[in-house]
């Protein structure tokens, strides 16, 4: 091939350093901006129930930890054995696939993700935590049988790609690499078969459509809830749902549209250099939604109780008149209230 000459290859060896440091420095920075918090929220608050926390730790932890070999082994200089160059790729495939699978089991459980090829794993892993999502926005829609359809029809399609994938790319790296290039490529697991763009155009087409149906379908919740009734939903935990879910479906459909022009019209040698990082960006959102949820939650609590000691006050120094047809029934504008608030919050 005229694209794997000694340039070439370089220039692709750079992208996928610079891409590595990227999301290495997103995951120790977006560390550091939120310890306190993580401290606050987690460390110092004594939980009901201790499996949220344990999610929360291994997801952030994983994914930091995790990715240190990975980035180790991008910038190695050559091979870690010269005399096998392959050996490095495949080092870094089983570590990814190990690494994948268990943040697959704090997410989700298992989901079948025993694939060779780092990307299916990585897709695999990107629709662990959109399943998350997509019991939020089903509750958004109060449960809503279409919307459940529709997310699981576009899911299941994505998954069949991917399946379709895992069936297709069987051959070996020392294959589909000449040796030339599979030396100077180092430790970097990059591809260079004509098959393989084709595949995972079709994986992040039907994952960019699943990424934006429920993007639009959140967008659509919050401008329903935010143009009507925000100063009931600001700073609730639907309202952090809806605001965190937008940010985070529009990031996530940002990036996987990314993919999807880099396998089309990038070079061979760089067409699968967003595939790491896709994997990446949803573990750290994952990790602010959790803490947003946290100090919502908090705020609620907070609020809640400050209202119920008004309340006793009230009540407690209340005595209207002492004439029968004049005295107020509590209980009536407790329910009329009730009543109003339950009528301006359904939507029209």
């Amino acid at each position: 091939m005229p694209l794997l000459d000694l340039e070439n290859i370089q220039t692709a060896v750079n992208w996928e350093r610079y891409i590595a440091l990227v999301q290495f420095i997103l995951l120790v920075y977006e560390w550091f901006l939120t310890l306190n918090e993580e401290i606050e929220f987690f460390w110092q608050q004594d939980c009901k129930s201790r499996i949220p926390a344990i999610l929360f730790y291994v997801n952030r932890y994983l994914t930091l930890l995790g990715n240190v070999p990975i980035f180790v082994l991008v910038f190695w200089p050559g091979p870690i054995y010269p005399s096998f160059p392959e050996l490095g790729r495949e080092q870094l495939d089983i570590y990814m696939e190990v690494l994948v699978l268990v943040i697959q089991l704090n997410i989700m459980g298992v989901l079948s993700a025993f694939s060779p090829c780092e990307a299916v794993e990585a897709v695999i892993n990107l629709f662990a935590f959109l399943v998350l999502f997509v019991i939020r926005v089903t509750a958004l829609y109060g449960g809503s049988w279409r919307v459940r359809a529709l997310l699981s029809g576009l899911g299941l399609g994505a998954v069949s790609n991917a399946a379709q994938l895992y069936l297709g790319d069987r051959e070996p790296p020392s294959v589909i690499m000449p040796f030339l290039v599979s030396e100077k490529m180092g430790n970097i697991p990059l591809f260079t078969d004509l098959e393989q763009p084709r595949h995972f155009t079709y994986i992040w087409i039907g994952f960019f459509a699943f990424d934006l149906s429920v993007f639009l379908l959140t967008l659509w919740k919050t401008y329903q809830m935010f143009r009507l009734h925000w100063k009931y939903t600001h700073g609730t935990i639907s309202g952090v749902i809806t605001r965190d879910g937008l940010l985070y479906f529009g990031a996530i459909s940002a990036v996987t549209l990314g993919n999807i022009l880099i396998l089309v019209l990038g070079t061979v040698l760089i067409k699968g250099i967003l595939v790491i990082f896709s994997s990446v960006l949803p573990s750290i959102l994952m990790s602010r939604l959790m803490l947003n949820l946290r100090r919502s939650s908090r705020c609620t609590e907070e609020f809640s109780s400050q209202t119920q000691l008004s309340d006793i006050r009230f009540f407690r120094s209340t005595r209207i008149v002492d004439r029968e047809d004049d005295r107020i029934n509590l209980h009536q504008i407790g329910d009329s209230l009730q009543r109003r608030m339950i009528d301006t919050m359904v939507e029209p």
